[in-house]
């Protein structure tokens, strides 16, 4: 339980603490992949809570300015959902864990993401029927952002995998 609560703090925090470190460069972000290990580490539950302390401090603190309700809405609920996907398929990647199912987790959580994101800023603009056009629109900009992830899951995800023993270990408190 204390090792738990310990590590929601730290993956907490280091969401945040990297979001902020990138929150210049378009498309290119770490919060995604630490979100998403968090429920690996942690369960489904646990990276949905570090999925939503995480993006909701980091959107409503974001330097660059917080977005509208609904898309400020999207944005955490989208992290959160995909702590919770990280956990859910933890069976999955220990079944033989390689950089290639690393690859695939990190195209589709970006994916999922950047369409609700989308869809949510169609709706806060009243842009809704005309969705696919801003689907359009923003395509450049979700292809940086999944090619980004497809690399950051694929090169740094196993490493995570490789110390996930130690974070596991018993409760020795």
């Amino acid at each position: 339980m204390i090792r738990d609560f310990a590590l929601s703090a730290t993956f907490v925090a280091l969401a945040v603490a990297l979001g902020f470190s990138l929150v210049h460069v378009p498309n290119v972000e770490l919060v995604t992949l630490v979100i998403f290990m968090a429920g690996y580490i942690l369960g489904s539950k646990g990276g949905f809570i570090v999925g939503i302390i995480s993006m909701g401090l980091f959107t409503t603190l974001n330097p660059m300015g917080a977005p509208v309700l609904p898309v400020a809405l999207a944005q955490v609920g989208g992290m959160a959902t995909i702590g919770a996907v990280g956990g859910a398929i933890q069976p999955w990647l220990d079944r033989g864990f390689t950089w290639a199912k690393m690859a695939l987790c990190g195209l589709a959580c970006t994916l999922f993401y950047d369409i609700v994101t989308n869809v949510a800023m169609a709706i806060s603009f009243g842009m809704a029927s005309k969705l696919s056009a801003v689907l359009v629109a923003g395509m450049m900009f979700s292809i940086i952002h999944m090619v980004s992830n497809l690399m950051i899951f694929t090169v740094i995800g196993p490493l995570i995998y490789k110390i996930r023993p130690r974070w596991t270990a018993p409760d020795d408190c």
